[in-house]
C-alpha cells in the first residue's frame, strides 16, 4: 500500500516492468478502495505495453467513480481483450452508479475483438481524450450521462460510436477512420428522445461499411468530410418526430459507391443541409418528404436534387421528383405531387420513352396550364413548374 500524502495515496500505477501493480485488474480494484465515490479524484496511471484483459465474465475492467485513467506515450498503453466473447461484453466499463461522478480516460488504445470497447451508462460525465478504438463490435457505447470526446480514432470497428442519451460532443481525429460501418446511432428502439449530439469529423474518411452516421432520436449536428464505399453516408430513420439533424459541409468522395444521404420511408423528423458538397443524385428518398426539409438555411435557397426515376405503372410523384421517365407499352397515369409541396423547387421533366400514352394528372382538382390532364404520346416530353397552387408548362 502506498505511503505518503493524501494526494499520493490517490495515485495508482500499473506497468509491466514495475509500478504499484503489474495487473490492471488489481490496480482498478485497489483504486476502488480509496474512496473514489467522493469528490476526491483517484488517478490510475498506466505504463506502456499490451495489457491483456479477460472479459469472459462480461466486463474486463470497471473504472470506479471519479477515477481517471491515463495511458503512456503515443497510445503506448494498449488494452487488449481475451476470453469467451459476446458482442455485448465490455473491455472497459465506466462505473455509473453515481449521478454526479466524473471520469476521464486519455491516451489509451482499446482493442476489443468483436465486442464493446468502452461502455458507459447513467448520469455521470465522461471525458475521453485521444482514444483509439479498434476491432470492436461497438467502439464506444453510451446510454446515459454526458460525454465529451476529443481525438477519437480507430480502425475496423463494426459500429464506431453508439450514442443513446445525454448531451454529447464527439470530435473525431483528423486521421483516416477506416471503420466498417462507422456511425452515430441514436437508438432505433431505445434511444433517448432528449439526447443532444454534436459530431465533428474533419478530413476524415469513412470507408467500406454501412452508415457513417445514423440518426433516429434526439437533436444531432454533424460536420464531416468524406464517405467512401458506404451504403449510406447519413441515414435518417425512425418514427420519432423529435429527431432533428443539421448537416454542415458534408462532402462525399467521388469514389463513393452509394447514396450520401438516405432517408427511410418511416422517418418523420426534420433535417437541414448547410453548405453541403454533395451531388443531389447521391440522395435516396424511400418515401415522401416535404421539400422544405431541403432548404439551405444559410442562403435561403432550396437544395436542388437530381432525383431521377423510371415508372412502368400508375404512380403518384412527390415534391422531390425532378426527372421522370414513363416506360411501358400500356397506357397509365402519373399523378403530380400537390403543387404546394413542390413550390419553389426545380421544374419536373417527364418523358414517355415507350409506345404507350402516359397521362399526366394534377393532384385533386389542380390544373396543368388550365387543363386537368396532359397526354404524352411515344417520345413526347413535358417540363412542369409549380406555382404553389397549380402547374404551368415551360
Amino acid at each position: 500500500m502506498p505511503i505518503g500524502t493524501r494526494r499520493d495515496d490517490r495515485i495508482v500505477t500499473f506497468a509491466q516492468d514495475g509500478g504499484m501493480f503489474t495487473d490492471p485488474v488489481e490496480a482498478f480494484a485497489y483504486a476502488a478502495t480509496l474512496g473514489a465515490t467522493n469528490t476526491d479524484k483517484v488517478e490510475i496511471i498506466a505504463g506502456a505495453g499490451n495489457f491483456v484483459i479477460d472479459v469472459s465474465s462480461g466486463v474486463g475492467l470497471s473504472l470506479p467513480q471519479n477515477c481517471n485513467l491515463s495511458g503512456t506515450g503515443d497510445y503506448g498503453t494498449r488494452l487488449v481483450s481475451t476470453g469467451t466473447l459476446a458482442a455485448t461484453d465490455v473491455l472497459l466499463e465506466i462505473d455509473s452508479t453515481g449521478g454526479s461522478a466524473e471520469n476521464a480516460v486519455e491516451n489509451i488504445k482499446i482493442q476489443a475483438d468483436g465486442h464493446r470497447g468502452i461502455s458507459k451508462a447513467g448520469g455521470n460525465v465522461l471525458n475521453l481524450r485521444r482514444i483509439n478504438l479498434s476491432f470492436c463490435q461497438t467502439g464506444f457505447y453510451q446510454t446515459g450521462g454526458n460525454v465529451f470526446a476529443q481525438g477519437l480514432s480507430g480502425v475496423f470497428n463494426t459500429n464506431y460510436v453508439d450514442l443513446q442519451g445525454g448531451q454529447n460532443f464527439v470530435l473525431v481525429e483528423s486521421n483516416p477512420v477506416l471503420s466498417s460501418g462507422f456511425y452515430v446511432n441514436n437508438g432505433d428502439a431505445t434511444g433517448s428522445v432528449g439526447c443532444v449530439n454534436v459530431v465533428l469529423a474533419y478530413n476524415t474518411f469513412f470507408v467500406s461499411g454501412s452508415q457513417a452516421f445514423r440518426a433516429s432520436f434526439g437533436t444531432n449536428t454533424i460536420m464531416a468530410d468524406v464517405y467512401q464505399g458506404l451504403s449510406a453516408g447519413v441515414n435518417l430513420r425512425g418514427t420519432n418526430a423529435s429527431c432533428k439533424l443539421d448537416i454542415f459541409n458534408m462532402a462525399q468522395s467521388s469514389d463513393m459507391t452509394a447514396s450520401a444521404l438516405v432517408i427511410d420511408s418511416g422517418f418523420v423528423g426534420t433535417y437541414n443541409i448547410f453548405g453541403a458538397i454533395i451531388d443531389g443524385s447521391a440522395i435516396t428518398l424511400n418515401g415522401a418528404h416535404p421539400p422544405q426539409d431541403y432548404v439551405d438555411n444559410q442562403t435561403g435557397a432550396r437544395y436542388q436534387l437530381k432525383h431521377e426515376a423510371t415508372y412502368v405503372t400508375t404512380q403518384t410523384l412527390t415534391g422531390m421528383n425532378q426527372v421522370v421517365f414513363a416506360n411501358s407499352a400500356s397506357n397509365f397515369t402519373i399523378t403530380l405531387a400537390p403543387a404546394a409541396d413542390a413550390a419553389g423547387c426545380a421544374p419536373i421533366y417527364i418523358k414517355n420513352i415507350n409506345t404507350n400514352v402516359t397521362t399526366i394528372d394534377g393532384s385533386g382538382s389542380e390544373t396543368i396550364d388550365g387543363e386537368l390532364t396532359q397526354d404524352l404520346s411515344a417520345n413526347d416530353a413535358i417540363q412542369l413548374y409549380s406555382t404553389g397552387t397549380g402547374w404551368v408548362i415551360l
